[in-house]
């Protein structure tokens, strides 16, 4: 192969991995995926703010975890290619608020899911996901949480390559699942830091 050849790969390769990424939601304290995509070549902005037109259109790549703030599908159509949410579910189980609670009061599965964002919350085609394992109720939902959040992570990164080059084929969500907003949470004491087992002995499920 010739010289000028190889070097036309070689900068399809700098440039695929030199993305500039919107990253929506968790910061670098938060979360340990800015600081691998920046590792991995590419120039990350980050903000938890809503997002205006021009952040939406400067982007190459967007990328959600932890974001707080719903995405109009004016605003989608404006993206270069659809979102990527990170969400502490397992599709379609448990959209919305609290999944994690939801999955352990409600005995649905428990995992991590990366999908592609469309016009509803947490309804969009799925890339990857992965069930839980080793979750027992003397485990705290912070401590569940916590454990999911570094399994997502993980999940991300090793699909990342397919994630960036689009070469997943995004599966439509099987069925309805479930769905919570943040008022269906109900009053336990305890907070977070409470053990599974006693939460759903003071809720009875």
């Amino acid at each position: 192969m010739g010289t000028h050849r190889l070097s036309l790969i070689f900068q399809g390769i700098s440039r695929l991995a030199a993305m500039n990424i919107l990253f929506l939601g968790y910061d670098q304290s938060e979360t340990s995926l800015i600081d691998f995509l920046i590792h991995e070549g590419s120039t990350v902005s980050h903000t938890k703010d809503s997002l205006s037109d021009n952040n939406l259109q400067q982007a190459d790549f967007i990328i959600s975890f932890g974001y707080r703030h719903l995405i109009k599908q004016s605003q989608l159509q404006l993206c270069r290619r659809p979102i990527v949410n990170l969400h502490i579910s397992f599709l379609p189980y448990n959209r919305g608020a609290h999944p994690v609670f939801w999955a352990l009061m409600e005995k649905t599965p428990l995992g991590v899911s990366i999908h592609e964002i469309d016009s509803g919350i947490d309804t969009g085609p799925i890339l990857t996901q992965e069930l839980a394992e080793g979750i027992d109720e003397t485990m705290s939902f912070r401590m569940v949480h916590h454990r999911l959040l570094r399994q997502i992570e993980e999940l991300f990164v090793q699909n990342w390559p397919n994630i960036r080059d689009q070469s997943i084929k995004p599966q439509k969500q099987a069925h309805k699942g479930s769905y919570h907003n943040v008022a269906d949470l109900p009053p336990f004491t305890g907070g977070w830091d409470t053990a599974i087992s006693e939460v759903r002995r003071q809720l009875q499920t």
